[in-house]
C-alpha cells in the first residue's frame, strides 16, 4: 500500500480546459480540427479581446491543445458541435488569478453567436481531478477496501413489469461504463517464420504487437470464475476492436484502453515517486479491477446488454474531467454512426474533486477541508455561476442532452459521509441530468417490512435528495487483483463496496427493463422510483436488491 504524499491538489496543476461553440458537425470537425498550435489559439484570444496568461502557454511540443480534444454535436443544432480541448499554463501559479479573469469575460460575452470560421468561447474551467471518491474530495478508493469471496453472488432482483405483448422483441441496449480497465501488456516477440508464436501473429520475421490481459494466473478455482458473464469474455478468445481495444466475438463485450481514445490523456496523474495526484492524503491502492467488478455485476443483471467499458480513470481510479469528456466522446459518436434507436445507459462511478458547499473541516468531518484549495479557486468553485458553469459543461457532454428516452446518466453520489454526518451528492451526481444513486448494506433480514439500512459511508443520492434512488452498494464480484494484506485471490471474486457498485446495480437494472421489457431509460428510472418499496429517512426511493 502506497502512502499518499503531498502537496494535495484539486486540479492539474496549471491546465484548463476550453470549450467552444463551433459551427461544423462532429464528423467534419474531427477531420479538420480548430487550434492545432498555440499561435492560432493565442491569436483567436486576442482578436476577441480575451487576456492571455502573463507568462504564455506552454510551448514543450509548440502544441497548446496537447493530448486531449473532444466533440459533442450541440443538441438545438446539429450543424454545430461543442470543442472542449486542454491548454497547459507555463506558471501554474497563475491558474487561479487568469481562470477567473477569464471566467468573467466569458460571461460578459454570453450574446455573441458562433460563426462559421470564428468559434465562441462558452466555457472555461481547471481540469479537475476525477476519481471514485472516498474520505475527502473526489478521492480513488470505493467505500471500503475489496475483501476475500468464496465465489460470484446471485442476484434477487425487485418486481419487473409484466409485458402486455408476449411476443414483443427484446430490444438492444449499451451500456457504456466509464471507469477503470484492467491492464494489458505488448506482446513484441520477433519470429522467423509465418506460423503463430504464443500471442504475437508472426509474418517474415516481424512480430506484430497484440495486446494481453493481464490477468494473474493464480485462480485456482476457474470454474465459477469463467461461467461468470465477464470471466467468460476476457478468458473467450477476445480479438481486436476496430480503431483500438479488445472485443468479444459476439459483440456483447468491448474494452478500450484511454489511449486508443485520446494518446496520453492518463499521463501525469502521478507524482515523481508514481504515487497517484488527488485531493486528500489517503492510502492508495491499485483498483484496476473497479470498472470489471462493475461490467460482471452489470452483465449478471441484464444479460442481453452490450457492455462498452471506457477507460477514463488510471489503476489508482484518477482521472480528471479531460479523461471523462473523452469517455463521454465515445458515447457521442456511438450515436454519431447511426446508432440513434436503441437505448443507451452510461455507467458513472466516479465523482469530481470539485468543492461543494459544506466542504469544511468539522469535529465529525476530518479530512474534508478546502484549505489546500487555493481561496481564489474555492470562491469562485463555490459561487453560483460558477455552478452553473461546471453543469452546463457536464450538459454538453450528455447524449440527446435531457432526452432520456434514448440515453440515461447513472451517478454514484460519493463515499465521503461519515457516521452522523451524511454528505451531499457530488458531480455528476449532482446534476438534474444525472441519476443519482446512494449505496444500502446488504438486507440480512429477508422480512420485506424491514428496510435496509444506509451504508454509512454513503452520501445523499442525488440533488435534491429526493431524485436519487438507494440500492444495494456491497456485493460479490469479479476480481482478479491479489488481496491489500499481500494474500493471493485464488478465486477471482472478491467482496466490495461503495456507492459505485450501487450505481452498477442501478445501471443493471435500467438496461434490462430496457432491453427486456421494451421501456425507454426515463420510463425504466420512473418505474423504479414507483416501486414504493420504501424510503429513507431522506425522502430517497429505496429499491431492495438481494444477493445471495
Amino acid at each position: 500500500m502506497t502512502e499518499q504524499q503531498l502537496p494535495i491538489s484539486y486540479y492539474v496543476p496549471g491546465e484548463i480546459i476550453l470549450g467552444f461553440e463551433v459551427v461544423m458537425p462532429p464528423p467534419a470537425l474531427r477531420e479538420n480540427p480548430f487550434f492545432s498550435s498555440q499561435t492560432a489559439l493565442a491569436k483567436y484570444l486576442t482578436d476577441r479581446g480575451f487576456p492571455l496568461p502573463g507568462k504564455g502557454f506552454a510551448l514543450d511540443s509548440g502544441i497548446t491543445v496537447r493530448q486531449f480534444q473532444s466533440i459533442f454535436p450541440v443538441i438545438q443544432n446539429p450543424e454545430n458541435a461543442t470543442l472542449l480541448a486542454t491548454m497547459q499554463l507555463n506558471d501554474d501559479a497563475e491558474l487561479p488569478d487568469y481562470v477567473e479573469r477569464m471566467f468573467e469575460r466569458v460571461l460578459a460575452d454570453r450574446d455573441q453567436v458562433a460563426r462559421a470560421g470564428i468559434p465562441k468561447l462558452v466555457s472555461i474551467t481547471p481540469n479537475w481531478f476525477v476519481g471514485t471518491s472516498q474520505g475527502g474530495i473526489g478521492t480513488g478508493g470505493p467505500g471500503g477496501q475489496p475483501t476475500r469471496a468464496t465465489g460470484p453472488g446471485v442476484f434477487n432482483l425487485p418486481p419487473m413489469p409484466v409485458s402486455k405483448n408476449v411476443e414483443q422483441k427484446i430490444q438492444e441496449v449499451d451500456v457504456f461504463i466509464l471507469d477503470t480497465i484492467y491492464a494489458f501488456e505488448l506482446d513484441k516477440s520477433v519470429g522467423t517464420t509465418d506460423e503463430p508464436s504464443g500471442t504475437t501473429t508472426v509474418t517474415n520475421g516481424v512480430g506484430i504487437d497484440k495486446r494481453k490481459l493481464d490477468i494473474p494466473p493464480v485462480l485456482e478455482n476457474r470454474n465459477d470464475f469463467k461461467n461468470h458473464p465477464l470471466g467468460k469474455a476476457i478468458l473467450g478468445e477476445l480479438s481486436d476492436r476496430p480503431g483500438g481495444g479488445l472485443q468479444s466475438p459476439d459483440g456483447k463485450f468491448e474494452m478500450v484502453w484511454a489511449d486508443d481514445i485520446h494518446q496520453g490523456s492518463l499521463n501525469n496523474l502521478k507524482n515523481t515517486q508514481g504515487h497517484p495526484l488527488w485531493a486528500a492524503d489517503l492510502p492508495a491502492y491499485d483498483m484496476s479491477d473497479h470498472g470489471p467488478f462493475i461490467a460482471g455485476t452489470i452483465m449478471q443483471i441484464a444479460p442481453s446488454a452490450r457492455i462498452h467499458l471506457i477507460q477514463v480513470l488510471n489503476e489508482y481510479g484518477v482521472g480528471t474531467l479531460a479523461s471523462i469528456a473523452a469517455g463521454f466522446s465515445q458515447v457521442s459518436e456511438h450515436f454519431e454512426s447511426g446508432n440513434t434507436t436503441n437505448p443507451v445507459v452510461v455507467n458513472c462511478s466516479f465523482t469530481l474533486a470539485f468543492p461543494i458547499d459544506g466542504d469544511r473541516s468539522t469535529a465529525n468531518r476530518a479530512g474534508h477541508s478546502t484549505k489546500n484549495l487555493n481561496p481564489k479557486m474555492q470562491a469562485l468553485a463555490l459561487s453560483p455561476h460558477y455552478i452553473l458553469e461546471i453543469t452546463s459543461l457536464f450538459n454538453t457532454m450528455l447524449p440527446f442532452g435531457a432526452d432520456q428516452s434514448k440515453c440515461i446518466i447513472v451517478a454514484a453520489a460519493g463515499n465521503d459521509s461519515v457516521s452522523g454526518a451524511i454528505r451531499p451528492a457530488r458531480f455528476p451526481a449532482h446534476i438534474d441530468m444525472a441519476l443519482g444513486v446512494g449505496a444500502l448494506e446488504p438486507i440480512v433480514n429477508p422480512d420485506p417490512t424491514v428496510d435496509p439500512a444506509r451504508a454509512v459511508f454513503s452520501n445523499l443520492a442525488d440533488r435534491p435528495a429526493c431524485d436519487g434512488l438507494m440500492v444495494l452498494g456491497e456485493m460479490r464480484g469479479v476480481f482478479t487483483r491479489g488481496f491489500l494484506d499481500g494474500s493471493l485471490n485464488s478465486t477471482g471474486f472478491a467482496t466490495w463496496k461503495g456507492t459505485s457498485f450501487a450505481t452498477g446495480v442501478m445501471s443493471g437494472l435500467i438496461a434490462r427493463l430496457c432491453g427486456e421489457h421494451g421501456l425507454t431509460p426515463g420510463d425504466a428510472r420512473d418505474y423504479l422510483r414507483n416501486l414504493q418499496q420504501s424510503n429513507t429517512s431522506e425522502s430517497e426511493e429505496i429499491v431492495r436488491v438481494e444477493q445471495q
